[in-house]
């Protein structure tokens, strides 16, 4: 009877066995071609969306689902930093087990930084702020990965539970005691039901004390929590970590009934769950102690899994006490009251995780030097014997070999770029720093007045270091090279520029912090990196053009395996968008860029609280008239003599609001000027581009010098004649016979160098003292084409020769024409006597100006037109260079407004002067 009982039983099980519906399959990534570990796989009923079951795909990708019964189910993965991927709907008959490979698709999820506490909203409610919803969404994914297993087999966990006593302001009073524990399970740490805690609460009172509880997974996930709770984004202010995070509170104050408060923190660049820090509320007023709460650790394994690796609950300990009183008719008498004296804490940390007797994940010992040192920044700064200057600061770490072991009595040099800067255009300096300094019996080194925000290359043993610029130290592990025989693994990944390339990033150079290894993208920026042992390692793309640019270098932190796996790196550039956000506080609208800089002055120190301003026009034309908008922006300089000019245009604009039309040519004028310092004027465009860096020179106006040079055309020959003048400034000067210039008061400062020649294009060089001094490349001018091309004029072919005047004479009628005829009755035009034979035109001071309207087309001004010279774009020309080219004068044309041919046209708003001398 036995036997039969078991062989039926062994027949049920196997009915079962076949009768069961499987949908098996492999996760990968799009754009890497890897395998996709620790993806959540959902199946929801086709029907309603209710959830089915789940799953979470192992290191291989491999995932099994496995229903109790036939049905249609919609398959998605969800995995850390995407959006969810819908895989389609599959319907699965009595017994099917069916095989698909699955592609990873979402678009990736941007965690913004947060910066101030957001707006509260409650349960479902929460669906109004979509960046609770985002954050909400990314926690709880790595939290349900916590209750799932993979197929890769059943986890073991070590760990340690650890309680203590200690004051209520933290110092122990009692040694700690320690126990150690081991089970084959992944999930050490559990909590009361959820449903119970919702109705109990989280303080259990008992005859002889209190019990605290905490929340696990389980808590976090469930619906009673996410409907009694309250959240809102908040930021990160603790240290200088990149996290953001989503605080909850209850949603009301049940009497007797203790609740949580705290928040669920998330690294902002990879999307993953750090911890959840949380404190108790409404407590008896016995146990009421702002230090009462606790936190909880969770940690992300290579293969995908997640586990909560630490956790931590401070309760109050409350003890009796005598205090004297005065009573009626002052007879003292004594009092018995109840007091918190001290914090019970009591915490467990995992220490080991095993699968089939594999070690997947072995914790740091807690009393290395490592975990100590990296929380003591300001104490290890305090240890230089010098103090630091305002962009320095301190490197710190230990050397170990590849097995952990600390290496002492090693020499570890190092070199940096102290003051990276822009000097002019396609110039850099940069002032070369060396340190050396030997490892201590720890192992441990530390280096002093480091520069914050550049990469420090590494010797003995080669590796790459950085401080972030907003930051006072950093902390680095060095390791040497892994023995022979040491496992190491592979990194895969993929590198794209928003801001530049806006795709791959081809020929991108990807290093190790930390280590020597490096990789060089193809061009479709896909990169690898081999040879690293297990352990946790940062890639970071080095990038010259990036750091000057104030952009954050594109990093990853990858975990690599005891086995040799890691999970594919992903590093971008921020967005345009995002970046204008970061540095300006705010988004761009449509049409703005931002430009940064640096200011110096002549000694090559930074400058601080310089004014830097930024100024262009936009022409407004209605009815025939015109009058100019004038936009302005401003910084100021900071402490690194840093500035940032937030909303230039990025280019020309044309376009229609009503009856008024808008022109603009993308032009804009920086100048900086401060007490005593000043730079000059540099006229530059961004061209459509969103950032653009100028560092500037500013120096004292009376700080001048001999600044000499010679122009020559394109085959090098002198050009006589020719005007030489620093912009914004009086001084100007010709060229001799020979082509060669001196002028003898040069302002010594940035600014900019026109040039200018009869038959040439002008040229607009800019001008940077390095080192004190200021120097000229030999100028060359292109010649100015004899015919410019034929364009098109309302229907009209015309060209800008001779009959091109007479054309536009005969059919224009927005222009002022004054022909050889007529500029012959004149032994010397002047622009008094182009003035008195042109409408709305006036001169002064030998200059020519027109008429416009002012503010609300009323009153009228006087604006400086815009030359052109044989059909040349010359710019706004001095009095000077006016009368010379009226004297060579033969046809003149005058436009007002921006009503010029298009040749002639870059709407500026006030008019054009177009001169022919030939």
């Amino acid at each position: 009877m036995q036997t039969w009982t078991r062989l039926l039983v062994a027949m049920l099980c196997a009915a079962r066995v076949v009768s069961a519906q499987e949908l098996r399959g492999t996760v990968r990534v799009a754009e890497l071609e890897q395998p996709a570990a620790g993806v959540i796989i959902e199946a929801l009923d086709a029907a309603s969306g209710a959830r089915v079951t789940t799953t979470l795909s192992d290191a291989r990708g491999y995932f099994i689902l496995r229903l109790n019964e036939p049905r249609t189910i919609r398959v998605r993965g969800l995995r850390i930093g995407q959006r969810p991927t819908d895989f389609g709907t599959f319907a699965l008959a009595a017994g099917e087990v069916r095989t698909e490979t699955f592609t990873l698709s979402g678009a990736a999820i941007t965690l913004e930084r947060v910066s101030v506490v957001g707006r509260s909203v409650c349960g479902r409610a929460r669906a109004q702020d979509q960046q609770v919803v985002t954050l909400l969404d990314e926690a709880r994914k790595a939290i349900r990965s916590t209750q799932l297993q993979s197929t890769d087999g059943e986890l073991s966990a070590a760990w340690t539970l650890r309680t203590q006593l200690t004051s209520l302001q933290g110092r122990a009073i009692e040694e700690p005691t320690i126990r150690a524990f081991s089970s084959a399970t992944g999930r050490p740490f559990r909590s009361l039901p959820p449903g119970l805690l919702a109705e109990v609460g989280y303080l259990g009172i008992e005859e002889d004390g209190y019990t605290f509880y905490a929340p696990d997974a389980d808590v976090l996930l469930s619906e009673s929590f996410i409907e009694n709770h309250c959240y809102q984004s908040v930021p990160w202010t603790e240290d200088d970590r990149d996290w953001v995070g989503i605080g909850f509170k209850p949603a009301e104050t049940r009497r007797g009934v203790v609740g949580i408060r705290g928040t669920l923190w998330l690294d902002r660049r990879s999307a993953e769950l750090r911890t959840l820090q949380f404190d108790y509320v409404n407590l008896p007023n016995v146990l009421r102690n702002p230090r009462a709460g606790g936190s909880v650790g969770f940690l992300r394994l290579p293969s995908g899994a997640w586990l909560v690796n630490e956790w931590s609950i401070r309760m109050p300990r409350v003890s009796e006490a005598e205090i004297p009183s005065r009573g009626a008719g002052r007879v003292r008498i004594q009092q018995r009251v109840q007091r918190v004296s001290a914090l019970a804490v009591t915490g467990g940390e995992v220490r080991e995780i095993r699968r089939l007797g594999q070690l997947l994940y072995a914790a740091e010992p807690s009393d290395t030097l490592a975990r100590a040192v990296v929380r003591t920044t300001e104490e290890m700064a305090a240890r230089c014997e010098e103090p630091l200057g305002a962009r320095e600061g301190v490197l710190w770490g230990i050397l170990r070999d590849s097995t952990g072991a600390a290496v002492s009595g090693r020499e570890v040099a190092m070199e940096w770029r102290a003051n990276p800067r822009v000097l002019g255009a396609n110039q850099r300096g940069w002032t070369p720093r060396r340190a050396s300094v030997t490892t201590g019996g720890d192992g441990a080194w530390l280096v002093c007045g480091v520069e914050r925000g550049t990469i420090v290359r590494i010797a003995a043993p080669d590796a790459l270091a950085r401080i972030p610029s907003d930051s006072l130290g950093a902390y680095v592990e060095l390791r040497t090279a892994p023995a022979a025989g040491v496992a190491t693994g592979t990194v895969y990944g993929r590198v794209t520029d928003s801001l530049r390339t806006r795709g791959a990033w081809p020929r991108a150079e990807v290093r190790v912090l930390g280590g020597a290894q490096r990789a060089v993208a193809d061009s479709a920026g896909r990169f690898a990196i081999a040879g690293l042992p297990p352990g946790v390692h940062e890639l970071v793309v080095l990038d010259e053009d990036l750091d000057l640019l104030r952009v954050p270098l594109p990093s990853a932190r990858v975990r690599v395996d005891v086995d040799g796996s890691a999970e594919p790196a992903l590093l971008a550039t921020p967005s345009p968008l995002r970046h204008f956000a970061m540095v300006c506080g705010r988004e761009p609208v449509s049409g703005e860029g931002l430009l940064i800089g640096e200011l110096r002055d002549l000694d090559g120190l930074t400058r601080e609280g310089v004014a830097v301003r930024a100024s262009w026009e936009r022409s407004l034309v209605r009815a025939n008239e015109s009058s100019l908008d004038v936009r302005r922006v401003e910084s100021v300089s900071d402490s690194l003599g840093r500035f940032a000019l937030c909303g230039v245009p990025t280019d020309g604009e044309v376009s229609q609001s009503g009856a008024v039309a808008v022109y603009a040519s993308g032009e804009f004028t920086i100048a900086a000027l401060g007490e005593g310092l000043a730079s000059g004027g540099v006229t530059t465009r961004l061209g459509g581009a969103t950032l653009r860096r100028r560092d500037f020179v500013v120096a004292s106006a009376s700080q001048r010098r001999i600044l000499s040079g010679a122009v020559r055309d394109g085959l090098g020959r002198p050009i006589a004649d020719a005007t030489v003048r620093i912009a914004d400034d009086s001084v100007s000067v010709r060229t001799n016979g020979e082509g060669r210039w001196t002028l003898a008061n040069a302002p010594l400062r940035s600014g900019q160098l026109q040039v200018r020649a009869l038959r040439y294009v002008p040229m607009l060089i800019d001008l940077d003292p390095i080192d004190g001094v200021m120097q000229v490349a030999e100028i060359r001018l292109e010649n100015a084409p004899q015919v410019l091309e034929t364009v098109n004029i309302r229907g009209i072919a015309t060209s800008t020769t001779a009959a091109g005047f007479e054309d536009r004479k005969k059919t224009y009628g927005f222009g002022s024409f004054l022909d050889e005829a007529t500029l012959k009755q004149q032994a010397v035009v002047t622009a008094e006597f182009v003035a008195s034979r042109t409408p709305r035109v006036r001169a002064g001071n030998g200059e020519i100006g027109i008429e416009q309207a002012g503010s609300g087309f009323s009153a009228m001004t006087i604006c400086s037109p815009r030359w052109f010279v044989d059909g040349v774009d010359f710019g706004k020309l001095p009095g000077d260079e006016q009368r010379a080219l009226l004297i060579r004068a033969v046809r003149i044309e005058i436009y007002r407004a921006s009503l010029a041919p298009p040749q002639f046209n870059d709407f500026d708003g006030c008019g054009v002067v177009v001169v022919w001398t030939r």
